[in-house]
C-alpha cells in the first residue's frame, strides 16, 4: 500500500516497528476511559490485531508534523476496482475531550455537528476539509 500525502497529514501503512507504539497508545489510561477499552493490551494481541487489519483493510499511522498522531484503517477495499476514492474522512470523539478536537482541527478536520452518543458525554462528528 503507497503512502497518502495530504496537506497537513501523511497517511503511511502500518508497520511491525509501529506495535510498540500502538501499544502505548492503547495502554494509555487516557485513550483507554475514552475508547472504553474494558482491559489492557499487550504486544501479543497489538500483533494479531493488526496482522487481521491487514486481511480485513489497509491500517494506516497517521502522522503530522513527520511526528506519528494516531491511526486509522481503510476498510470495504475491493481489490478488484484497484482504486479507492476517499471523499470524506469522518471521526468522532467525545465532546468533552477538548485537547484532541484542538488537535484534529490544527490539522484541518472542522466541527461539523453533534450527537448524542454513550452515556459519558455527547459524541460530535468532524470532518476534513474538501
Amino acid at each position: 500500500m503507497t503512502v497518502i500525502r495530504g496537506e497537513h497529514v501523511v497517511l503511511r501503512p502500518v508497520q511491525e516497528r509501529d506495535h510498540p507504539l500502538i501499544l502505548a497508545w492503547q495502554n494509555d489510561p487516557e485513550v483507554a476511559w475514552w475508547m472504553d477499552y474494558e482491559r489492557s493490551f499487550t504486544l501479543e494481541v497489538i500483533h494479531e490485531s493488526e496482522a487481521r487489519a491487514e486481511v480485513e483493510g489497509h491500517p494506516f499511522l497517521i502522522e503530522a508534523d513527520g511526528r506519528p498522531i494516531g491511526r486509522i484503517g481503510l476498510n470495504k477495499y475491493r481489490a478488484r476496482d484497484q482504486v479507492c476514492s476517499l471523499y470524506v474522512v469522518e471521526l468522532w470523539g467525545l465532546s468533552t475531550n477538548e485537547r484532541a478536537f484542538r488537535s484534529y482541527e490544527k490539522v484541518g478536520f472542522r466541527m461539523e455537528r453533534f450527537a448524542s452518543a454513550r452515556a459519558r458525554a455527547t459524541a460530535c462528528t468532524i470532518r476534513a476539509r474538501s
